[in-house]
């Protein structure tokens, strides 16, 4: 699986590069990225069903970044994402799991159910330009945002999205 990940990633950063890929590599890809994340799914599941969510006596969210990092990414389960939203807050308030965190997953449901997002993280990029998904008001975004720790005002973020998702050749003609 690993070298399935590695390879994804270089495809991943091939396209973000100008490099063009065949239709038929994509589609494959695709389909293996979503067949692992399906089997993570299940396995996820399991894990927090038998042992809850992992606990981080030592301040240590390493295992707690993991599970949101996966639940994130289960976009074909949003009953699955509901479910760890509802653990991932409880932990949030017990000091063992981030409330970035919180905010994206918050975010990402958010997309799925027609939404608008209530921390901003989730971007679209068309055409050269990074936009964020719909949101409700953004001093409202703002004043969210401010009361999380580690998380930047929205423009601050839309700043580093640019200088870390947008081709090289996207960011010159943005400045």
């Amino acid at each position: 699986m690993i070298k399935k990940t590695i390879c994804c990633a270089l495809f991943l950063s091939a396209l973000m590069s100008g490099i063009e890929a065949r239709a038929d590599e994509c589609a494959n890809m695709a389909t293996t990225l979503q067949e692992i994340d399906r089997k993570n799914t299940q396995q996820l599941a399991y894990l927090l069903k038998t042992c809850g969510w992992p606990t981080a006596p030592d301040g240590n969210l390493q295992a707690s970044d993991d599970v949101w990092l996966l639940a994130q990414h289960a976009d074909h389960d949003h009953d699955f994402q509901r479910h760890v939203l509802g653990l991932l807050e409880q932990a949030v308030h017990r000091g063992e799991a981030r409330g970035k965190n919180l905010a994206y997953l918050t975010d990402r449901l958010a997309i799925a159910e027609g939404k608008p997002q209530l921390y901003g993280t989730q971007l679209k990029i068309d055409d050269c330009k990074i936009e964020v998904h719909e949101i409700d008001n953004r001093d409202a975004v703002n004043a969210r945002r401010k009361k999380i720790k580690g998380m930047q005002t929205l423009e601050e973020y839309e700043r580093g999205a640019v200088e870390v998702l947008l081709p090289a050749e996207c960011r010159e003609k943005s400045k």
